[in-house]
């Protein structure tokens, strides 16, 4: 007797088993996952991401934030740079797409599909978006391991991902990685509320900079002593040529002109904080990045992170090629 009911729970664990993996590999799975895109109608995330950017890896506390009415979708991202502890937040509503700056008190404003005009990897549709395409699914103890080959606009060495899902289909991490296997991105979430209530006006561009601002923590960025940076670790075919301070309306920059087969020219200024909270109109394409704000405009990229402007003109370079060059500005680097 006991014999039997030993073989009868290892056989009813076999099939439920079976049924698990004929689940999350059969058609039923998109079943699931549009029936959860069809209930989403709001969410709080929080996690801790690492970007790996030449030879230094960028640390960031990451919280977003969904809400659908009706129709419309608003989307809330706060981006904290751990090291320098600044923050950067994404707010979309029914006016537009704005980048807000708090330590500058400044708001940046866009005509932009964002953001479902890239994968942004710490959003939760792009999470489910993933089974959408090609993709293979581990089964774990704790849950799923997603496998895909996502196409990173402007980050071409990202070409392979792995998301880990709980059974409930909340996520856990994810992990960017290049041709080499090597992980450049880690994101692993540490809170996941799919209930979240808001306030009135939690979307509203002007009350989000004012909570922002008063929260706002002294920042430890070392930007003026090192100030100007170089490029370090793009990999594009030119050497510098010149190097010119100069002052542009009352502004001191820093010009620096490298030439070869893929030539560009780098402006870089300081930007001040504003006294009174200054909301610029942007006639750009704003671009895809997972931190700092950029935008393209004819032959030439702007990028904005830790209190620095940058201008990179260039008819050789691709935008991602000069977004490579942006991010990887720093400190010291050899001259």
């Amino acid at each position: 007797m006991f014999k039997k009911i030993i073989i009868g729970l290892v056989v009813l664990g076999v099939i439920a088993l079976a049924g698990w993996k004929l689940f999350f590999s059969g058609g039923d799975v998109m079943t699931t996952i549009d029936k959860k895109r069809e209930e989403l109608t709001a969410y709080h995330m929080e996690a801790t991401m690492d970007i790996e950017q030449g030879e230094n890896i960028k640390n960031y506390l990451v919280k977003t934030d969904y809400q659908k009415v009706e129709d419309k979708e608003n989307f809330k991202v706060s981006l904290t740079d751990t090291n320098i502890n600044q923050e950067q937040i994404i707010v979309k509503n029914n006016e537009g797409v704005y980048v807000l700056t708090p330590t500058l008190n400044q708001v940046y404003k866009f005509k932009s599909e964002w953001p479902t005009n890239s994968p942004k990897p710490y959003l939760y549709q792009a999470i489910l978006s993933t089974f959408d395409g090609k993709h293979e699914i581990k089964k774990v103890d704790d849950g799923i391991i997603v496998t895909t080959n996502p196409t990173y606009k402007n980050n071409p060495t990202w070409v392979k991902q792995d998301v880990k899902l709980t059974n409930e289909l909340e996520p856990k991490y994810v992990n960017i990685y290049n041709a080499k296997n090597e992980a450049l991105v880690k994101i692993n979430f540490t809170a996941v509320d799919f209930s979240p209530k808001f306030d009135e006006g939690y979307f509203d561009v002007k009350v989000t900079m004012q909570e922002a601002r008063s929260t706002m923590s002294e920042t430890t960025s070392s930007t003026e002593k090192d100030f100007p940076l170089y490029p370090s670790g793009a990999n594009v075919s030119a050497t510098k040529k010149e190097e010119i301070t100069s002052n542009v309306g009352g502004e001191e920059v820093v010009i620096m002109v490298y030439e070869g087969t893929e030539s560009f020219t780098v402006v870089q200024q300081l930007l001040e904080s504003n006294e009174e909270l200054v909301i610029s109109e942007i006639d750009g394409e704003l671009e895809s990045v997972l931190s700092g704000v950029a935008y393209t405009k004819n032959n030439y990229l702007i990028y904005i992170e830790d209190s620095i402007k940058y201008q990179i003109y260039s008819k050789d370079l691709t935008t991602a090629q000069k977004l490579e060059v942006a991010q990887g500005m720093e400190y010291n680097a050899i001259k």
